[in-house]
């Protein structure tokens, strides 16, 4: 067993997911999983709000926040706006935040798995057939 970490990207009106298992939060596997989320969605959102991750967001200001060059970098290629999440303020998040139970429920929870490969696989799949099937429709 060893610990993992989960990241999930949730489109705001359809609360269609992506999510995906890394060893890591580094800043290869963040920018990672913001380009998987983008394949597997076919495209970019407008806005992407974002938790305040050091490999997303170097310095939080409500004005003007210092983004993480790489991160900016992807931004910019990608042609999305970068929102960092207010500070101390979950419920600016909330999309993102009531999934992670979910997840940790229907994915997690009392099975085991080959391998991380073979977890992201199911992860995949469950977004597909799952609950990327649930019709929302919420802002």
């Amino acid at each position: 067993m060893r610990q993992l970490w989960v990241f999930v990207l949730t489109l705001s009106f359809s609360r269609h997911r992506f999510v995906r298992f890394v060893e890591r939060q580094d800043l290869p596997s963040w920018l990672d999983c913001h380009v998987r989320a983008f394949e597997f969605f076919g495209g970019v959102p407008k806005t992407v709000l974002l938790d305040n991750l050091k490999a997303g967001v170097v310095r939080p200001d409500l004005y003007d926040p210092t983004i993480n060059r790489a991160y900016a970098e992807l931004e910019r290629h990608y042609g999305f706006v970068a929102d960092p999440a207010k500070v101390a303020t979950p419920e600016h998040k909330g999309k993102v935040e009531r999934q992670v139970p979910v997840v940790r429920q229907q994915l997690v929870a009392g099975r085991s798995y080959v391998d991380l490969a073979d977890l992201n696989q199911k992860a995949l799949l469950w977004c597909r057939e799952q609950v990327g099937r649930e019709i929302h429709g919420t802002s």
